[in-house]
């Protein structure tokens, strides 16, 4: 069979991986995308092993090495699929092409934040919320979500007001909402009572059906002019409170990251933030400086104070009028 448009390579790539879970479907529609959009791919024929240097030429800088092997190893499972249905003669991966290892003098990217950096990230949220404000009121409530029940993006964004359970102090991830990342994120996530008591409060100042909508009340708050979608919003706030980096992943991360000293188990976590996998989670943990100090602190080689003597006791005094 000769080459085929790319466009319909990878059309039946997708439909194939449509039966898969969502995450693993996501992530093939993603790096299908990016090597449709390099100049000079248009048929199956056109990816060559150059076309594969120079998708990493063009995300190299952006990306973790990781997240460029993860991807290219979805993509090879793309053309393999291409050699099985006749579009490619052999598969592009014959030749290894390097991944280019971190650069030190580049900028460690934010992926968690000190509890301190949380703490005045939601102390000043409370505190411009204080005026009365709507949208200060919207952010305040959205922030403390993904501080308190670490969801992710969309999930806290089409949060409905039937998914606040205040009788039984639980938020419901619920997928009749939108569609969600994996099989697993439809849970059941308990709720901090400081987030509770804010909530109780905000879902009756939103007066809407979502507990994050849009200024109409009638959608959730999903869009929005530059500057004044969610994730703007997030990241400006966080830069008033001194904290670069500030996202909605941010906050989960930071969730995991310190779960273990608030005490939570290594299952509570991951019942929390909905992982599948032990490697997903551990994605997710980052060494954090003062938990390690605090945790430090209870670190001793000072011997344990010696047991209390106490006098024999006979084992035949406890027989003593018995028989």
């Amino acid at each position: 069979m000769p080459a085929v448009a790319y466009s319909r390579f990878a059309k039946e790539v997708e439909e194939i991986y449509s039966l898969l879970a969502p995450a693993t479907l996501c992530k093939m529609r993603q790096v299908l995308r990016e090597f449709g959009q390099l100049d000079g791919v248009r048929k199956t024929s056109d990816l060559r092993p150059v076309v594969i240097a120079r998708w990493i030429k063009r995300w190299a800088d952006e990306r973790a090495p990781a997240t460029l092997d993860s991807l290219l190893r979805s993509f090879r499972s793309a053309c393999e699929i291409g050699v099985a249905s006749g579009y490619l003669k052999s598969t592009p991966f014959g030749v290894k092409v390097r991944i280019p290892d971190f650069d030190p003098d580049a900028p460690v990217k934010v992926r968690h934040h000190p509890i301190r950096d949380i703490h005045a990230v939601l102390k000043l949220a409370t505190e411009e919320a204080a005026g009365f404000d709507w949208k200060a009121g919207r952010l305040e409530a959205l922030v403390n979500i993904c501080a308190y029940a670490a969801l992710r993006k969309n999930e806290a964004l089409f949060l409905h007001r039937e998914d606040v359970d205040f009788a039984n102090h639980v938020l419901f991830v619920n997928p009749l909402r939108r569609k969600l990342k994996t099989k697993a994120s439809a849970a059941t996530i308990p709720m901090h009572p400081d987030l509770e008591a804010l909530l109780r409060v905000w879902v009756r100042r939103a007066r809407s059906e979502w507990v994050i909508p849009n200024v109409g009340r009638n959608r959730p708050w999903t869009g929005g002019p530059p500057g004044h979608k969610p994730l703007d919003q997030v990241k400006l706030l966080g830069k008033r409170a001194g904290v670069e980096g500030l996202t909605i992943l941010s906050f989960r991360h930071s969730f995991a990251t310190h779960a273990r000293a608030w005490g939570l188990s290594d299952m509570m976590v991951q019942a929390i933030l909905r992982h599948t996998t032990r490697r997903t989670q551990r994605h997710y943990l980052h060494p954090d400086i003062p938990d390690f100090l605090a945790a430090m602190g209870r670190v001793s080689y000072t011997p344990p104070a010696p047991r209390a003597s106490y006098p024999a006791f006979p084992l035949s005094a406890g027989l003593r009028g018995t028989g």
